[in-house]
């Protein structure tokens, strides 16, 4: 069955399980969506609706899609961690602004 893909987006984990969840209640599964949606599950640190916020926080301050949805997607819990993702962006970030990023992602970050 072909497939049509219409748009292209860089979402975080959480939501891509989010949108499985809806096709696996349809009654449409595969081992390869039920595999996936057991990795997203055992890999979240935040709800959807969490990751989307921080997600577009993120583009807001200027970050690229795929980096906002990757920093939403593995939750960095510390400057470091998110310096490594940062350095896709392409340019050096302050300790501020990495400080800044920190702080959103403990805020939208499950508890």
């Amino acid at each position: 069955m072909p497939i049509d893909v219409s748009e292209v987006r860089y979402i975080p984990y959480a939501e891509a399980k989010r949108l499985l969840e809806a096709i696996i209640r349809d009654g449409i599964s595969s081992n390869v969506l039920q595999k996936t949606y057991e990795y997203l599950n055992s890999m979240g640190k935040c709800e959807a609706e969490n990751a989307a916020k921080l997600t577009e926080s993120l583009k807001s301050m200027g970050l690229r899609e795929e980096v906002a949805a990757m920093i939403a997607s593995i939750c960095p819990l510390s400057v470091e961690e998110i310096r490594s993702i940062a350095l896709l962006e392409g340019k050096t970030f302050s300790q501020d602004e990495l400080q800044l990023i920190l702080d959103l992602v403990k805020k939208y970050i499950e508890r």
